[in-house]
This record gives C-alpha cells, sequence and structure tokens, in this order.
C-alpha cells in the first residue's frame, strides 16, 4: 500500500494552487480545512494533521497533513499538504499481535482520533471527553492504566505515548 494519495499546495492568499493529481483546486481555499488554516495561521513549521476525511479531489478517505512553507525571507509562501492513505498506519496494528479486542489509536493531543485499527464506526472520534484522557494522556508523555474499553465494557491496559516532535498519540488498549 502506498502512503500517499497526493500532495497539494495552497499559496500565500490561501487559495488552492495545485496539486500532483493534476485536478484544478483554485476554488479550495485554506480556511476551508482546519489543518491547513491551522498551518497557515502558525508561526512554525510544525506539521498540522486534519481529522480523517473524503478528499475533496478523490473522495476518498484520507489523513491530511500540512505544514507552512516560506521564501527566503521568511515570510509565508504558503501552505503544502498531503493526503495520506489512514490504512497504512493498519500495518503497524497487524505487527503487534496483540490478540482480540485490542485497539490502536492515532490520536491528535486534543483528543481527535485520527486512526483506529481496527476500526469500529461508531466509537467516539473525540476522546477529549474522557476523564483517562484529561488526567493521563493528555498530561504525561508515556504512560499506562486500567481503563473499561467501550467496545466491550471488559477492564483493559490502555498504553500510550506521545510522538516526539509532533501533535501525535499512540494509543494501544
Amino acid at each position: 500500500i502506498g502512503i500517499v494519495i497526493s500532495i497539494y499546495v495552497n499559496d500565500a492568499a490561501g487559495k488552492g494552487h495545485t496539486t500532483s493529481l493534476g485536478a484544478d483546486i483554485r476554488h479550495l481555499r485554506v480556511s476551508s480545512f482546519e489543518h491547513t488554516r491551522n498551518a497557515f495561521a502558525s508561526s512554525t513549521d510544525k506539521l498540522f494533521f486534519g481529522r480523517v476525511n473524503p478528499g475533496s479531489v478523490t473522495g476518498q478517505l484520507n489523513l491530511p497533513v500540512a505544514r507552512r512553507i516560506v521564501d527566503r525571507n521568511q515570510r509565508l509562501a504558503g501552505v503544502i499538504g498531503t493526503a495520506i492513505q489512514p490504512e497504512y498506519f493498519g500495518g503497524f496494528y497487524k505487527s503487534l499481535q496483540a490478540g482480540e479486542g485490542t485497539s490502536l489509536r492515532l490520536i491528535r493531543s486534543d483528543g481527535v482520533v485520527l486512526a483506529r485499527f481496527p476500526d469500529r464506526p461508531g466509537l467516539p472520534l473525540d476522546v477529549s471527553v474522557f476523564q483517562y484522557f484529561r488526567e493521563h494522556v493528555a498530561k504525561e508523555p508515556a504512560g499506562s492504566f486500567e481503563v473499561e474499553s467501550v467496545i466491550d465494557g471488559r477492564r483493559r491496559a490502555l498504553s500510550f505515548r506521545h510522538v516526539s516532535g509532533f501533535d501525535l498519540i499512540v494509543a494501544v488498549n
């Protein structure tokens, strides 16, 4: 499975400029998408991750990632982004061989679930509302504790780690 679905660029005015798919994206605006809006407003070259959603050109589910680009004078030149296939992260899950009922989640530090393996539609896509997230996951760089599974109601160990240099958390339970 290839990881990248497309690469796209927005100009300094926030307007869609070009995409690796060859589609006309001039009608798209930075402000239309959380991740590009955040990158555009940022003063750093940090990566911003959006929620998994259908792509504007392909309609295919993707994990959008964007960062600002600057010119030689360090002025904003635009935003560059990529659409990543969420299934790519499924390989990590399979390599865990953790057993039935175990799940792997890629979470933004604000609690938004970006990817879950196996995928279980209907489960919350924002875990920031849960006490375990607020008291442990959001505050500590890594750890493990017991939590009641929303999947089957059983008590399970939840282990997590913040990904150094990124606004991401990996959690397994």
